[in-house]
């Protein structure tokens, strides 16, 4: 089940987020089509599974950004760009998203904007996967989702269920925001190992030490130890998916060259990070910690002989 979540966030954040800048450039891809961006109707809820219903997934570094809570605040500018967001095609939209971005912009809140707006509803997901409402595009654009952001999505009365989630809800760095989610949707200790796998998956330090914090017997299971060991690439690896992305990049229209720059350099703390977050496993020998401790030495080595400018 583990793999199955993992397979599916990494295809979910190519897609959406960075077109492969975290995928490994070998794993096999997912039969999900997440990047078909168009609007249809919502799935019914499945009444066996739990299901949010109350009142409405780089370089990670754990800072909060504070975010407004008034949607108001967005400008008529950035309103005009969505004026025909229902005609956009795919690529359009992932552009658009991409280019708020790049800009700063508070991409929750614009999200929010849009459905008080009319022009999207909350229940109605953007892609043809059918899985990709509002609430959960806002979850993977926007890592730093507030507490607040996520309880407003909730009293809107956003559709989720917990399977589904579990692709965004590894890449809130807020742990705070996570746990609302994952306790209005009913998470049990099925699911805590998916998230903190996920977490490792996409370096989200913040989001692992809590979820071990809250279920300690994760750091023995020598079934997370392997998963965890999974993820990991060599230098020669990183660099050949880095080459991969910079491709990618150059055929996208729009995506600045210090964007590219950063997301390169994020392949390296991606693999130092999940090597950090492998040494709190209580399960690894003398020997693996060293070997662990050396590479991590030899990514840091070459993450400042390679973006020593960025660093």
């Amino acid at each position: 089940m583990v793999k199955y979540f993992i397979l599916s966030a990494a295809l979910f954040v190519i897609l959406l987020i960075l077109n492969a800048s975290y995928e490994k450039s070998d794993a096999p891809a997912p039969t999900s089509s997440s990047a078909s961006l168009k609007l249809q109707p919502a799935p019914l809820p499945d009444p066996a599974r739990p299901v949010l219903v109350a009142s409405d997934t780089d370089a990670d570094s754990n800072t909060d950004t504070p975010h407004t809570m008034e949607t108001s605040s967005i400008s008529a500018d950035i309103l005009a760009e969505f004026e025909n967001f229902q005609q956009m095609n795919d690529e359009e939209v992932f552009e658009l998203f991409m280019k708020l971005i790049q800009n700063g912009e508070d991409i929750t809140t614009i999200i929010f904007q849009l459905i008080e707006n009319g022009i999207v509803a909350v229940n109605v997901p953007l892609t043809e996967a059918g899985i990709e409402t509002p609430m959960f595009i806002a979850m993977a654009f926007d890592s730093d989702m507030t507490p607040a952001q996520m309880q407003k999505f909730i009293d809107m009365g956003s559709y989720q269920t917990v399977e589904r989630s579990i692709i965004a809800v590894m890449q809130l760095r807020n742990p705070d925001t996570a746990a609302l989610l994952m306790t209005h949707l009913g998470y049990g200790p099925e699911h805590y190992e998916a998230v903190t796998v996920g977490a490792a998956y996409v370096a989200n330090r913040a989001l692992f030490d809590y979820m071990v914090e809250q279920t300690p017997g994760l750091l023995v299971s020598s079934e997370v130890q392997t998963e965890i060991e999974s993820m990991l690439d060599n230098i020669d690896e990183t660099v050949q998916i880095e080459d991969s992305i910079k491709k990618k990049f150059e055929s996208r229209r729009g995506i600045d060259d210090t964007l590219l720059k950063e997301r390169t350099a994020y392949l390296f703390e991606r693999q130092i990070a999940r090597r950090q977050m492998l040494l709190e496993m209580q399960t690894l020998s003398v020997e693996q910690r060293q070997r662990i401790n050396d590479e991590i030495n030899a990514f840091r080595q070459a993450s400042e002989d390679r973006f020593s400018t960025l660093l």
